[in-house]
């Protein structure tokens, strides 16, 4: 689909017992129309999954339930605004 756009947030990895946050944004000109997140292992429990009031914005809380150290990316789904 033209104007569409898929954008990654910044990888966090966290340690057992950890919670955080990441985000992933849209450009200039576009706005958020969906988003989600990668994981790299199942222990990763994800707490918020939703657009920020801004409209350009994904959000990702997530608690990291296992034993090991786990990784997570946001991602959002851009369309242009024009």
């Amino acid at each position: 689909m033209a104007g569409v756009t898929l954008r990654d947030g910044e990888p966090i990895t966290l340690v057992a017992g950890e919670a955080g946050s990441s985000s992933a944004s849209c450009e200039d000109g576009e706005i958020a129309i969906a988003g989600g997140y990668i994981v790299t292992h199942t222990d990763l429990v994800v707490t918020g999954n939703v657009k920020s009031s801004s409209e350009e914005t994904w959000l990702l809380n997530v608690t990291n339930t296992g034993e090991g150290d786990a990784t997570f990316t946001p991602y959002v789904v851009c369309v242009s605004s024009t």
